[in-house]
């Protein structure tokens, strides 16, 4: 079997990459970057890269690509794809994903530029707790 890298050159993935791009109106689903590398990232493996269904697929830029590669491998974070939340902030905004009992991992960027700026693992149990962790971090300081 080839390997990955030469699966991704075949012209049958880059047909359905295109087509992931155009759906996602060439927009990173996480941060809505439109100026970094964009990547389409594989939710779940099918074989061949261009095997996955489009709703396995979705767009990333390279940074929350690599992000939500390393999150997936930690222990403890089940491999499915759940919804996502965006919450804002006076320097930024939090992209927010849901690992269902494991947690959640917030996403945290910059408002200037839309930027990366960091992670963190919340064993929450709802958004709203979430929102209540978050709300105390910027009344504390």
């Amino acid at each position: 079997m080839a390997n990955y890298n030469t699966l991704l050159r075949d012209p049958r993935w880059q047909k359905k990459r295109l087509e992931i791009l155009q759906r996602d109106n060439f927009t990173c689903q996480h941060c809505k970057d439109t100026e970094t590398e964009l990547h389409v990232h594989h939710w779940s493996y099918y074989g061949n890269p261009w095997d996955a269904p489009n709703e396995q697929l979705t767009t990333l830029c390279k940074y929350c690509h690599a992000i939500e590669e390393a999150v997936k491998d930690a222990p403890g974070i089940p491999d499915q794809f759940f919804g996502h939340g965006k919450l804002r902030y006076q320097d930024g905004f939090m992209r927010i994903r849901n690992y269902g009992t494991s947690g959640y991992v917030l996403f945290y960027f910059n408002g200037e530029d839309n930027s990366y700026t960091g992670m963190e693992f919340l064993a929450a149990n709802t958004v709203n707790d979430i929102i209540e962790f978050h709300h105390n971090q910027l009344s504390n300081g």
